[in-house]
């Protein structure tokens, strides 16, 4: 943890003291509101998986969210409610705790976040990275949160503390550190390039284990492309380009060395809300921290099955429409062909999302 945290807590302090003395609006000009919000979401995700490294299973989950919320102008967020997912034919909830996230301006452009983070989604990250099923399948991410945002670089860092530890608990604490930078060189030119670090810590000094400290780490570079729309047409077209490196440092890696690479060459169409993809994945012996599993050369799911050398062919079509305000529908279909097995893996889902205010009151 020592040589984890210091990162964010520098990045803190610098946006900290480049907020220290810069003036104010007067206390006059300034508005305190609250409101009530509800967000929904229900989603039908099916894996037709029958691979040596993961099943299939389906996701038929509904989330409630009520929230009431506080906001002093653009300076000050608060929110507190309660979460709630049902699983279909599961009688007890799937999820039921509370909510609570605070954020607040540091200084122009740079925002601090505590408590509940935003969405696993938001990160935008690829699949073989960031699985958007953590959205649906685990406790949204807890802890803290820095972002800078302006015309060409977008840039966030995060700890999300998911489990925690006190005196003399036989479990080590866990959490996992990100940091990534997005960078927009060409300003209108939709071209961009990110850098991501990932790490997921085990360790801590109050409990009673005695394990080893370890921290598995992914890191490397994204390189992406999106025409403008082609004539008269909503056409676009583009690529991305993907470099990632792994260092596994379980304690009983059943991997022959702990480091691995994997790299996607993806071609992209979008025209409207419909978008398609279709690539090729290398990789050997990659360990995807928060990925889906079956890009990583073994998980938990792999039941001692491990597959050093991946080589695959991806495809993806997935629709995304707003037909109201804060009213959207989304689906989407991907397929894996694993070229060494010669076979194919396939998912679906479909899902609508409905974020609705109930009022607000100010002054």
């Amino acid at each position: 943890m020592r040589t984890v945290l210091p990162s964010i807590a520098l990045i803190i302090l610098v946006a900290t003291a480049s907020a220290y003395g810069q003036r104010t609006d007067s206390v006059a000009t300034r508005h305190n509101q609250f409101s009530a919000l509800l967000q929904a979401e229900g989603v039908f995700y099916n894996l037709e998986y029958d691979h040596p490294l993961k099943p299939g299973y389906t996701l038929p989950l509904a989330i409630a969210r009520p929230q009431v919320c506080y906001a002093y102008d653009s300076l000050f967020w608060l929110a507190a409610g309660w979460h709630y997912g049902a699983m279909a034919g599961r009688r007890k909830a799937w999820q039921s705790y509370p909510i609570i996230s605070l954020q607040t301006r540091l200084a122009k452009g740079f925002h601090i976040r505590l408590g509940e983070l935003p969405d696993a989604r938001e990160h935008q990250l690829p699949e073989f990275l960031y699985t958007q099923q953590r959205a649906w399948l685990n406790r949204p991410e807890t802890g803290a949160q820095l972002t800078y945002r302006n015309r060409r670089v977008q840039a966030e860092t995060w700890v999300d503390w998911f489990h925690f530890v006190w005196r003399y608990t036989s479990e080590n604490e866990q959490f996992l550190q990100g940091l990534q930078v997005n960078f927009r060189p060409m300003g209108s030119v939709d071209f961009n390039l990110k850098g991501f670090v990932l790490g997921l810590h085990s360790g801590g000094q109050l409990d009673t284990t005695h394990l080893p400290v370890t921290t598995s780490t992914n890191a490397g570079l994204l390189a992406s492309y999106l025409s403008p729309c082609l004539g008269n047409s909503q056409l676009r077209v583009g690529g991305e380009v993907d470099y990632a490196l792994s260092e596994d440092a379980s304690v009983a890696t059943p991997l022959s060395k702990r480091t691995g690479w994997a790299t996607r060459l993806m071609a992209l169409l979008q025209w409207y809300g419909l978008r398609g993809q279709l690539g090729y994945y290398l990789a050997h012996r990659f360990v995807s921290l928060r990925g889906e599993e079956l890009y990583s050369a073994y998980s938990s799911w792999s039941n001692g099955a491990v597959r050093e050398a991946r080589s695959m062919l991806i495809g993806e079509v997935d629709y995304a429409k707003e037909f109201a305000r804060g009213l959207s529908f989304y689906c989407g279909l991907h397929a894996l062909y694993d070229l060494r097995l010669g076979q194919v893996d396939y998912g679906f889902w479909v899902g609508l999302r409905a974020e609705v205010g109930m009022g607000k009151w100010g002054w």
